[in-house]
């Protein structure tokens, strides 16, 4: 008899990481070329990831960018673009009312943008429309997730439905895909206090059956900036611990294998190719 979890919440790993993430000492073949090499597709079949360098221009990410620096969690904690000390440990004074994103708008302001505008609005039902901002504040890092972009239309055909991305998702499944209209916007993980408590690991999964997922760089990201870590491989492990197949449904099994990852599998952190001093904003998409 197997014992179910609340597939609701998100699944993590049960201690301690035990290896440090690893920065690969240079790209898989065809890494930096259009189009998915055969020892690409066979690499993730086994590990479960592709790296593709300059998928997507970043150039065309320059206004986003500059608009996060806008948003109300940003003006509201005092956190400035061109003052990096203003940068560290922003969440001390994240905006409360802002913190589960209770204003209408995806940008956090007043009214719901209708279709009409230039930036239109979701439905306000739905559950992300809801949560332009959600701001948290660990032990170890201050996390600005904006979910709100990722209603916006510049912003997803820059992005996830960018013409690239999608000719590599329906190369990488096999099939035509539908052209998606939202993703998750733009997390953003700022430095901290360097007197506080080490950043570590939190090795976990979403409480979601994924075929794939694609997390895009909008800017330079160094070497423990806070960069995107995988453990390769884990999905391979994870997947038939699930009670169902198409929904995770984490049973014993899941724990044990997850317990196994932790311990035996050294995870792989993506990085771009130059450092930048330690004092910088990552900033990612996640579609």
């Amino acid at each position: 008899m197997m014992t179910t979890f609340d597939p609701e919440s998100a699944y993590m790993a049960g201690g301690a990481p035990v290896h440090p993430p690893r920065l690969p000492e240079q790209d898989p073949q065809g890494a930096g070329v259009p189009g998915l090499t055969s020892e690409e597709a066979d690499q993730f079949r086994k590990y479960g990831f592709v790296i593709k360098r300059g998928l997507l221009s970043p150039d065309q990410f320059q206004p986003f960018i500059d608009l996060l620096w806008q948003q109300p969690p940003i003006t509201a904690a005092g956190v400035k673009m061109d003052n990096p000390a203003s940068w560290v440990s922003p969440g001390r004074q994240w905006p409360t009312e802002n913190r589960w994103a209770l204003a209408d708008d995806w940008m956090g302001e007043g009214h719901w943008p209708s279709l009409e505008e230039i930036r239109p609005g979701a439905s306000v039902g739905e559950r992300v429309g809801r949560l332009p901002h959600k701001l948290t504040k660990d032990i170890s890092n201050d996390v600005w997730r904006w979910h709100g972009i990722g209603h916006d239309p510049a912003f997803v055909d820059a992005t996830s439905a960018h013409p690239a991305m999608l000719n590599m998702v329906e190369t990488l499944l096999g099939s035509t895909v539908k052209r998606t209209r939202r993703n998750r916007g733009i997390y953003s993980i700022f430095p901290h206090d360097k007197t506080g408590p080490e950043s570590k690991l939190g090795p976990h999964m979403d409480q979601n059956m994924t075929e794939l997922m694609a997390v895009t760089y909008l800017d330079e990201v160094g070497s423990r900036g806070g960069g995107f870590t995988i453990y390769p491989g884990s999905p391979q492990l994870l997947y038939p611990t699930s009670e169902q197949a198409l929904n995770w449904i984490p049973t014993d099994r899941s724990r044990v294998a997850m317990d196994w990852i932790v311990a035996n599998i050294e995870p792989l952190e993506f990085a771009n190719r130059k450092n930048k001093p330690k004092n910088t904003i990552r900033c990612q998409v996640f579609p």
